[in-house]
């Protein structure tokens, strides 16, 4: 029927506030201040398992709704909401070559314009020998090595989708959990094979093939979901909260203590245990938040229709035990005990938000569902 409705994934405004805190602000500061942030590219593994575990469950809805995936359709939602911005950043660069750039330098520059437009960037990078890790003057292009990898991803994704879908029908669920987790163990070993030691790792961190397990990761999510079905007990549904918020102080805890030039990363599976624990977020943050942190305190601070006084000295406790938690890690590490105050200075006053507005939820599901997070 030409009017069937077309099957729909939910949408759950916490994922956008991942793909906003972790995936568009973590590189930013990474950039800005890489010596400091020097985990924040970490948001680039974070968004491979998130897009690869939001595509493949709406791929696998629309194929239980209907009986096929509407590759036409597919496409058309990729080339909507990626080309435009692609096509004004690329229209933007190129005006800049025209009136800016010495004509001696046009050729790096071009090479770079035609691997975006083609989805091959990263390997562009590679061949040309450019390190991810240096200036990045000598390459205008450069961050775009994870889009690309994206754009093969989405080119991938339908067609093995159908294919194993074909083949298998009803095991076709159980053939997606074994080529992916295989696929996921084959990419880790091959990064770790490929790892130079003590040379320039951009080989491997650039590589669709050495990176390919973040994005089966979400896969391996999406498929075991479809299998299993949703967690049937509020007791399982915290669980899985618990498991977000500890993946959120991974991260926190990562953008400052973990290079992405660690070795243990590439030899021993950081970047497997990043993809992993990114899945513990992604699926913690779909389910219903647990009640505000606030809420057994008294009325004067708890409640919704609490006075002014009140609402501020919630906010005020939230932001001073977070303050007073920081120093302490800050001084066992050996550290000031506010080191890296203006990232204490941000997260505090987040906290002193979230007294403030008085949610009904607890902080993480808050924080994520919050505009101005949905918003970046």
């Amino acid at each position: 029927m030409a009017d069937q409705a077309r099957p729909r994934f939910s949408y759950i405004p916490g994922l956008d506030g991942i793909r906003g805190i972790w995936v568009v602000v973590g590189p930013l500061l990474y950039h800005a201040a890489t010596d400091t942030v020097s985990g924040g590219i970490l948001g680039i593994d974070l968004f491979f398992t998130l897009s690869s575990f939001l595509i493949i469950s709406i791929a696998l809805n629309e194929f239980e709704a209907t009986g096929r995936i509407d590759l036409k359709a597919y496409a058309g939602r990729r080339a909507r909401r990626l080309l435009p911005a692609l096509f004004l950043a690329l229209g933007m660069l190129t005006l800049y070559l025209v009136l800016v750039v010495p004509p001696s330098e046009i050729s790096r520059w071009t090479g770079a314009i035609f691997s975006t437009l083609t989805y091959s960037a990263n390997w562009y990078e590679i061949f040309s020998d450019t390190s991810y890790f240096e200036d990045f003057h000598h390459s205008p292009l450069r961050h775009v090595w994870s889009f690309s990898i994206e754009e093969q991803f989405y080119i991938f994704a339908p067609l093995y989708l159908i294919a194993v879908l074909t083949l298998f029908r009803r095991r076709a669920n159980l053939a997606l959990l074994v080529t992916m987790v295989a696929g996921t163990i084959l990419s880790t070993w091959w990064m770790s094979h490929l790892y130079p030691g003590h040379g320039d790792p951009s080989r491997v961190y650039y590589g669709t093939d050495t990176r390919a397990h973040s994005l089966f990761a979400g896969i391996i999510l999406a498929v075991a979901v479809r299998m299993y079905g949703p967690v049937r007990t509020r007791a399982g549904q915290l669980g899985w909260v618990a498991g977000a918020y500890g993946a959120t102080i991974f991260f926190s805890w990562a953008i400052f203590e973990i290079s992405e030039r660690d070795a243990w990363m590439f030899e021993y599976g950081g970047f497997l245990l990043v993809a992993v624990i990114s899945c513990l977020m992604i699926y913690g943050v779909t389910q219903p938040g647990e009640r505000a942190w606030h809420s057994r305190l008294p009325s004067t601070l708890s409640a919704d229709d609490a006075p002014w006084a009140g609402r501020l000295a919630c906010g005020g406790l939230y932001a001073g035990l977070f303050t007073a938690g920081w120093a302490v890690v800050s001084v066992t590490r050996g550290n000031a005990p506010f080191d890296h105050w203006p990232y204490l200075l941000g997260v505090g006053i987040g906290w002193f938000c979230y007294g403030v507005d008085r949610p009904t939820v607890g902080p993480l599901h808050w924080f994520l569902e919050s505009r101005l997070i949905r918003w970046v």
